[in-house]
């Protein structure tokens, strides 16, 4: 980056990097013109809510301050900027949770900027009768719903509730039943907070060999492999 295009903007490579705390750096350059700060920040998403999300936001989120609904990012941002200058104890970790914050609001900002175009998952979600059942669904992802149990928190009759479901979502209400478990059991699994057969009991299936078969078949892989990367 440089100030003007007369300028030379010197390679990443050429500039040394401070490390200042685990995974933070600190990067100098130019001189002599009036001092801009700039903040990268890479984040990497483990929840199962990560996929769906991923697949709706557009390669880039271009947010402008008089866009922002939220006055305090420019606040959350402010205090990233004392951080770096100041250079205290801890600033690396308060980095990496302003950095959480202001990506959260980001794509909050997105959404409710661009709530009349929204489609699949986000749309549904926002939907005050399927929206309900999706909640039902995410908070007991274990319990033994059925259409007519969905339908019901809905408010709405079993074929209503299943056309609205499917236009939204492009799924049925069983198939997303089915992809919101594994998408629970393999995050689990992978981050070692329950074993196989504790992931099945969670949620709701009889056996750990029949939540093995329904892991395969929607997975591709059984739950043995989920900590295995290489195979």
């Amino acid at each position: 980056m440089a100030n003007d295009s007369a300028s030379r903007a010197r390679p990443l490579a050429e500039l040394e990097p401070t490390l200042v705390g685990n995974g933070t750096y600190r990067l100098t350059a130019g001189g002599g013109g009036e001092r801009s700060l700039i903040v990268c920040c890479t984040i990497g998403f483990e929840g199962p809510t990560a996929n769906p999300l991923l697949e709706m936001l557009p390669p880039i989120i271009h947010v402008r301050r008089d866009k922002i609904r939220d006055s305090y990012i420019a606040t959350v941002l402010g205090l990233m900027a004392e951080e770096v200058q100041t250079q205290r104890i801890g600033g690396a970790t308060i980095m990496a949770r302003l950095a959480d914050i202001i990506l959260t609001h980001i794509v909050r900002t997105w959404v409710e900027s661009a709530e009349a175009q929204l489609t699949g998952w986000l749309a549904a979600i926002k939907d005050p009768q399927v929206g309900r059942a999706l909640a039902g669904i995410h908070r007991d992802p274990g319990a033994a719903w059925t259409l007519d149990s969905l339908a019901a928190i809905a408010g709405m009759s079993r074929s209503q509730f299943s056309r609205r479901f499917g236009k939204l979502l492009k799924v049925s209400p069983a198939r997303y039943l089915a992809q919101w478990r594994m998408r629970l059991a393999t995050a689990w699994i992978r981050n070692n907070f329950m074993t196989v057969a504790e992931a099945a009991a969670r949620l709701g299936y009889e056996s750990e060999a029949s939540f093995s078969r329904a892991f395969k078949r929607s997975m591709g892989i059984p739950p043995s492999f989920v900590k295995r990367p290489a195979a």
